[in-house]
């Protein structure tokens, strides 16, 4: 269960943009940049998490998700439930990939006393895979898909941590 609700991130456009507007405005400059990521988090947020962020509600529906089998539903038994604690939940533009926003999970999950740590997409990016991820535009349309993104991302991160449990020899 997550015990706080993190708040959505975005860091792109205004974070690469702030030691370009340092340049020409000094230290404000990466504060305006800053300021400009956390407006385009706000409308993404507007558009694609109109009721707002609701952890429970995505880490269920991206549980719900994975394909089923005895592996996870060993994982999730309800003698010992894994706890799942999102750190870090929100969209990032990285400059190899033009244009396309990604989203970006970091959580940790623990059960009994094994634990498993990733991050989307650092965990997950390889040169013939691409991450997955929208345009700006899409992501502040109508009908964005950015609550879709992030319950994938959570989805990939939860699916290796099973993954990683089974192999550390969790399935008796």
């Amino acid at each position: 269960t997550p015990h706080t609700q993190p708040q959505l991130s975005f860091s792109g456009r205004g974070a690469s943009a702030g030691p370009m507007f340092m340049d020409s405005m000094g230290p404000s400059g990466i504060a305006i940049g800053l300021a400009i990521d956390v407006g385009i988090g706000k409308q993404i947020e507007q558009f694609g998490f109109p009721k707002g962020v609701q952890l429970a509600q995505l880490l269920t529906q991206s549980i719900a998700k994975l394909p089923t089998g005895k592996v996870k539903q060993l994982f999730f038994s309800a003698r010992q439930q894994p706890n799942i604690q999102v750190h870090k939940i929100g969209f990032v533009e990285l400059p190899s990939y033009s244009n396309l926003i990604i989203p970006t999970v970091a959580l940790n999950i623990q059960k009994g006393p094994w634990q498993s740590a990733c991050k989307y997409p650092e965990d997950f990016i390889t040169p013939n895979q691409s991450p997955l991820g929208a345009s700006l535009d899409v992501l502040k349309a109508a009908q964005s898909p950015a609550a879709d993104l992030v319950q994938q991302a959570l989805s990939h991160c939860i699916s290796r941590s099973i993954d990683n449990w089974q192999k550390s020899g969790g399935v008796k």
